[in-house]
């Protein structure tokens, strides 16, 4: 396993398929809340554009903002039962867990183009004899209010032989009020398949009025398909 680095490797290539995307979540993580936080003004037209993109219904959309004004956290933000679907959204596959109140938790991999002359795309998938390349790619980590990913990220799959991640690309954020949050790191890097599929694992920390805690989303690549995971 490797720490930190982005790395370039050369993919083996061998026979078959193309790309096979998927995405999978995990359970949201629990919230110690210190004392004495006021909450932050709330940034009223990205939440909004943010619950337009995801579905969010309008009666739950005011009751959130309200929320959000006041300091109260969304169900995303404690531990409790949601329900999930797919969605399509901006050219990426998201898996969402919805909550009770209308808030959510989503993760997602843009999903890659075919290279066409001429083209100015950001996600590409070349193939060949028996591997696919996706390259120039996005994934996305969303909690409520709160927006990770990395972009410039380049994984092989390879038919029969290890896939791998050959580059890591760079972190972004985009937290809105009533949150706030750190870039996202690269802590744990693991770029060809063995015992268990290529990952690459960025974390953050989050602080809002009622405490502060962190999260994290991660790239895997194996079993001849790219899929993500989150806190």
């Amino acid at each position: 396993m490797c720490i930190l680095p982005n790395r370039k490797i050369v993919a083996a290539l061998s026979v078959a398929p193309g790309l096979v995307m998927t995405v999978v979540s995990a359970p949201a993580v629990s919230i110690a809340a210190p004392s004495g936080v006021s909450a932050s003004p709330v940034d009223t037209d990205a939440l909004e554009e943010l619950f337009e993109k995801f579905g969010v219904p309008e009666a739950q959309q005011q009751v959130l903002l309200r929320e959000a004004e006041s300091g109260t956290p969304w169900d995303v933000y404690t531990p409790g039962p949601s329900a999930r679907e797919a969605w399509s959204a901006d050219g990426f596959t998201y898996t969402v867990d919805r909550f009770a109140d209308g808030s959510f938790r989503a993760v997602g991999i843009e999903d890659p183009q075919p290279a066409s002359p001429g083209a100015v795309t950001q996600c590409t998938v070349t193939t060949g004899s028996g591997y696919s390349n996706a390259d120039n790619c996005q994934i996305d980590g969303v909690w409520g209010s709160v927006l990770l990913g990395a972009v410039n990220v380049d994984y092989t799959i390879v038919d029969g032989l290890p896939d791998r991640i050959t580059d890591t690309g760079y972190g972004y954020q985009k937290c809105y009020a009533p949150t706030t949050c750190s870039s996202p790191g690269l802590v744990e890097f693991d770029d060809v398949e063995d015992d268990g599929p290529a990952f690459a694992r960025w974390q953050s920390d989050v602080t809002a009025a009622w405490g502060s805690w962190n999260v994290w989303f991660q790239l895997n690549v194996g079993g001849d398909r790219a899929y993500q995971s989150n806190s």
